[in-house]
């Protein structure tokens, strides 16, 4: 067994868990498990046997307790209505306005936090995910000369409302990409031996049927079907696209869990929760994968779409997607319906253009997202802090 030991901190955890920081954090402990002991820390949840079993990696849950305050600030009964005003008055007046809106946010873990303190001796390196929670705000101040950062930044209001020491608490942060790490360097001044480019790769062992078809050319989205994804704005493109262009017959795959009202739209079609098999294969036949979010510091999605030569979609208000398609050459940019509408007029009528594109977004991923290359600077950089330590 392997004599050095890392524990991942994450909000949650498990197969089930439908979020970028929970895939993030299951797939960089599987493809940590050659190299280190790994134990996962995270919050209970109903399925932790078969989660256990399955992963087959060490998970420590704790329970998720009761805490008054975020009773107050997220419960809608008359009570708590009135009480709110006062309590976010008190925070405000002790200098805790942070501590606040971490709570409110977050599950409340406290004996994670007495775990990290009474073990930290156990452990060689923490790595900690994500500048939203509760692990990450209270854990690191736990672990400082051991703990590694996974902020998985966004350029969104709540960003800017992070108390810029979270940031210098790391004795190391690890970023997906350039465009994330200068977000974070806008706001704080980290040196440049605390921060790391890294990026995260996908499930490569995936397998699927290549020659899977769907009788119509499609464009496909993946993930959370929210407002807030740019879902609405993506159909309401797609609406306008198929009444100008009926002759096309293109269709818009949605897969993901529906949290709005979806139009009633022939062209338009729910597919809802898939597995992972049959997410590639329809990703894999797709004319384009769209991802229409103005807030992401990675996105998988889109690097899935690389690995098996889907030409990609995405939003230019996003810099990370934008930084993406830029140095993939394996995409287009949409900053208005216009381009929206040029980008899949374009893939519809040049073949020979799409190949071109497919071969570009396989080497594009290959090159800088491969796990041969993600597991290389994640070993050599953990390794580094553990003989920092030693020293």
């Amino acid at each position: 067994m392997n004599s050095k030991k890392i524990a991942i901190v994450v909000h949650q955890y498990g197969d089930e868990i439908c979020g970028g920081a929970e895939y993030h954090a299951r797939i960089l402990a599987d493809h940590m498990k050659p190299y280190f002991n790994v134990s996962i820390l995270t919050s209970e949840n109903n399925e932790n046997k078969q989660i256990q079993e399955k992963s087959k990696i060490h998970v420590k849950r704790f329970p998720v307790r009761f805490n008054f305050f975020r009773y107050v600030l997220k419960n809608k009964s008359f009570f708590a209505s009135i009480l709110r005003p006062l309590l976010k008055i008190g925070f405000v007046l002790l200098n805790k306005k942070s501590d606040y809106k971490v709570l409110k946010r977050s599950l409340y873990t406290p004996s994670l936090l007495k775990y990290i303190k009474s073990n930290q001796g156990e452990y060689d390196v923490f790595i900690f995910f994500s500048y939203l929670y509760y692990g990450s705000y209270y854990g690191m101040k736990l672990v400082k000369n051991k703990a590694v950062f996974i902020p998985l930044a966004h350029d969104e209001p709540i960003f800017y409302k992070t108390p810029k020491k979270l940031f210098y608490t790391p004795a190391l942060t690890m970023f997906n990409t350039t465009s994330e790490m200068n977000l974070v360097k806008k706001r704080v001044a980290l040196p440049k031996s605390k921060s790391v480019i890294i990026g995260c790769g996908i499930n490569e062992e995936i397998m699927f049927d290549s020659s899977f078809k769907y009788p119509n050319p499609y464009l496909i989205f993946l993930g959370r079907i929210v407002k807030m994804k740019g879902a609405a704005l993506l159909m309401e493109y797609f609406m306008k696209f198929t009444q100008k262009h009926k002759q096309y017959g293109l269709k818009l795959l949605l897969l993901g869990d529906k949290k709005m009202e979806i139009p009633k739209h022939n062209g338009i079609i729910y597919l809802g929760f898939r597995s992972e098999t049959e997410k590639f294969q329809y990703l894999n036949n797709a004319l384009a994968l769209v991802n229409p979010s103005y807030l992401e510091s990675l996105s998988l999605i889109v690097l899935e779409s690389f690995y098996v030569g889907t030409p990609v979609i995405v939003n230019g208000a996003s810099e990370v997607l934008v930084d993406h398609v830029d140095k993939s050459k394996a995409g287009f940019v949409f900053n208005s319906y216009n381009d929206f509408e040029d980008a899949v007029l374009q893939l519809l009528d040049k073949n020979d253009m799409r190949k071109s594109i497919s071969n570009n977004g396989r080497k594009y991923y290959s090159e800088n997202y491969s796990w041969e290359v993600i597991e290389k600077k994640v070993v050599r950089e953990i390794n580094a802090l553990i003989e920092k330590n030693k020293g």
